[in-house]
């Protein structure tokens, strides 16, 4: 029924714009009998609505009371467009009041169709009577009593859609007028305005329909963020550069601090009107992250930078949105805030002057979250984030002598959050501690260069110890004053970090290749220590580190950068850079119980040996000082083939000894390696006695490696075979 009676309600608008077309057409009517003639078709169908409502056939009365609108609509309009018979003024009041008896009948009748009818001549008025001039409270003024018209309406009688329709046609509305008469003078108007409609919408949430609640927040959410990025960012977002395709920008003026009081204001406001769900919660956080994230990157790189606004808003922002929402609503915007501090950072460098401002501010804002509201993970974050903030020119900083800025701005939060947790130690408090324990890890790098910058290099690795020392410290405030046990997961993180501490001081005193020997020592250490304190921290670790030892030892083009050829043939750099990481490998896998990591330890440790064996070779055969695997001298191809047929004998021995049969295969592996280089390429690149010693030498070897086979086949290991 409701089918029927809206086409002909539609059809009775069709023929009378038709009949009134043809009319004209005849010359039957001039302007005023054509506008009379509007006025009473649309009255006449009010007129037969409400006799049939009387008669209680409502669902006809309301497709003939929505018809009547239409016409009534499209007359007004053609009044004042076409004949000039009305004012602009009037014609406006007319289709104003038209639209407020429309939402009343809507609302009497409990009628969606003449509320549509209403939606759309409503915002169709201000399209259609438009002068060209930017009239920007009047246009604001009437979208809003038009919306809360619209959402009266829709909460009264229960219709969510018509809530998302508003909202999506008033955004659509707004985002027009922005692309058409944004400009500086008009900011606030255009901020003020999309905060009032974000709040109608807003104020659905409370004693509502649960749908309606939802619809109006997420709405309320879209247009306080459309109203940022459309008035609150120095590019105009809503045009782009035909060539670079990239949002074009405008005068700048001062709307940074509109944009930032916009963003505070959001941050008050949001939180505390979307608190009735958890969903809500969170979408406003993401809201006021994603503003924040765009106005920061936005400011700070525009033209000369606005760090003065950048540096106050992302604090301030963070610190509202934690204290009114916690960490559903406040941790995205803080992490947000962070990151493109951090972002905006690398492109260009906050002022000396403004660096310790900025973190202070976010350490604030860290505390309010992890110990006013008990965002516990907040305060770790921002020891890693803000520490990130150091690391971008940091040298060209020093160097300018921006000591001090560096030390102001590392010094509160490694204080904060190395020892924060410290004073009131409790069993169990997971991000407290890991707080304690990323402390010395994240600052390190950003210490060291000021110590060094500052001190002098003569005793930088006092540095690491003392560090060490921090969390060692704080594993026995652990262990004495919150009775943590040796399972611990929290214990286990600062004996972590000591041992990496101790095992890097040596390396960071020295240099370069140092550093990776000391990876080395702490993959020995770890696997010590997971022999008394079972807990897969040390053995996750343990992993990590070594296979960042393969990788600076294997595959990092720059190790050979770390000395050159001079120094004896056997004892020189190459030998405790690869020979000592090789010992600590086969140390620690016997150490860890873990089949898996102490297979992994010894493969690296096998392969960092035959890279051992390749660079002494290089080294004793170094030209000019310089170290390379290729040479034109005759014996370096012939030792080199002795060399691997050489190591993998040895590792058959080894394997043998130790009953293991992955060390015999690898070991038989080395050996064919070295006798297909001989085959392959020493054949064709050796020539008199070189030749002969390559095939002599690998002879022997092969045949020392049958006979050790042999021996295997004849004396069955007593012990079985392991891995």
């Amino acid at each position: 029924m409701w089918v029927f009676a809206a086409v002909g309600g539609i059809l009775l608008v069709i023929a009378a714009m038709f009949g009134l077309r043809e009319a004209i057409r005849a010359g039957w009517f001039g302007p005023t009998a054509r506008f009379a003639a509007g006025v009473l078709v649309g009255s006449g169908a009010w007129f037969v609505a409400e006799l049939l409502r009387w008669r209680k056939y409502t669902v006809p009365s309301a497709a003939l009371t929505g018809a009547g609108t239409a016409i009534f609509y499209a007359t007004l309009y053609s009044g004042h467009a076409r004949w000039g018979l009305l004012s602009q003024p009037v014609t406006f009041v007319a289709m104003v009041a038209l639209t407020v008896v429309a939402m009343l009948a809507a609302y009497r009748r409990d009628s969606r169709f003449i509320a549509y009818l209403a939606l759309v001549g409503g915002f169709s008025t201000p399209i259609l009577l438009s002068t060209g001039e930017n009239k920007a409270v009047a246009f604001f003024s009437y979208l809003f009593l038009l919306d809360a018209g619209l959402l009266w309406l829709a909460r009264r009688r229960d219709w969510p859609e018509l809530v998302g329709l508003a909202g999506a046609v008033t955004g659509v509305l707004y985002l027009g007028w922005a692309a058409q008469f944004r400009a500086p003078d008009q900011v606030v108007v255009g901020l003020l305005a999309a905060a009032i409609f974000s709040g109608a919408w807003l104020s659905l949430v409370r004693k509502s329909p649960p749908l309606i609640a939802g619809i109006g927040a997420a709405v309320g959410v879209g247009l306080w963020t459309v109203g940022l990025l459309a008035m609150g960012t120095p590019t105009d977002t809503l045009r782009v550069d035909p060539v670079s395709a990239m949002p074009l920008p405008w005068d700048l003026g001062a709307t940074a601090w509109y944009g930032a009081a916009y963003l505070i204001l959001g941050a008050v406001a949001l939180p505390p009107l979307l608190r009735r769900w958890t969903a809500a919660q969170v979408g406003a956080g993401l809201a006021l992250g994603f503003g924040l994230l765009v106005h920061t990157l936005a400011w700070s790189l525009a033209g000369e930078g606005r760090w003065d606004v950048v540096g106050l808003v992302v604090p301030v922002v963070s610190i509202v949105a934690l204290a009114t929402g916690g960490l559903l609503a406040g941790l995205a915007p803080f992490m947000a805030g962070a990151a493109a501090l951090v972002l905006a950072n690398v492109a260009d460098p906050i002022p000396a002057e403004l660096l310790p401002v900025v973190t202070i501010g976010m350490l604030v804002a860290a505390m309010v979250g992890g110990y006013a509201r008990g965002a516990r993970p907040v305060l770790p974050a921002a020891t890693v984030l803000l520490a990130a903030l150091l690391y971008p020119g940091l040298e060209d900083r020093l160097l300018a002598g921006e000591s001090a800025a560096i030390i102001g701005a590392a010094f509160p939060v490694y204080l904060v959050a190395g020892f924060g947790p410290l004073l009131l130690p409790r069993r169990g408090d997971f991000w407290g501690v890991l707080g304690v324990a990323l402390a010395p890890v994240a600052y390190f790098y950003p210490l060291m260069e000021a110590w060094e910058a500052v001190l002098g290099p003569e005793a930088l690795g006092l540095l690491p110890l003392l560090l060490g020392c921090h969390t060692l410290v704080g594993a026995v405030v652990l262990v004495r004053r919150a009775k943590a046990e040796l399972m611990d997961k929290e214990l286990a993180m600062l004996v972590a970090i000591t041992l990496l501490s101790v095992a890097v001081a040596i390396p960071v005193q020295l240099d370069r290749q140092w550093i990776t020997v000391g990876w080395a020592i702490e993959v020995a250490l770890l696997g010590w220590v997971s022999r008394r304190v079972k807990h897969p921290l040390f053995v996750t670790a343990g992993a990590a580190l070594a296979v960042a030892v393969g990788v600076r030892l294997l595959l990092n083009p720059f190790a050979l950068e770390y000395g050159r050829g001079e120094g004896p043939i056997l004892f020189n750099w190459t030998l405790y850079t690869w020979g000592i990481p090789t010992v600590a490998l086969l140390v620690a896998a016997r150490f860890y119980e873990q089949p898996w990591l102490a297979r992994g330890l010894r493969v690296i440790a096998v392969l960092t040996g035959f890279a051992l064996l390749n660079l002494e070779i290089a080294h004793a055969f170094a030209h000019d000082n310089e170290l390379s695997f290729r040479s034109e001298q005759i014996g370096v191809e012939m030792t080199r083939s002795i060399a691997w047929g050489g190591y993998g004998l040895m590792l058959i021995v080894l394997g043998i000894g130790n009953s293991s049969r992955a060390t015999r295969l690898a070991g038989l592996g080395f050996a064919v390696l070295g006798a297909a280089k001989v085959f392959l390429f020493d054949t064709w690149s050796l020539s008199g006695f070189a030749r002969v010693g390559a095939y002599a030498g690998m002879a022997v070897t092969l045949m020392a490696a049958a006979v050790a086979f042999a021996y295997l086949a004849r004396n069955e290991p007593k012990k079985p075979e392991t891995e």
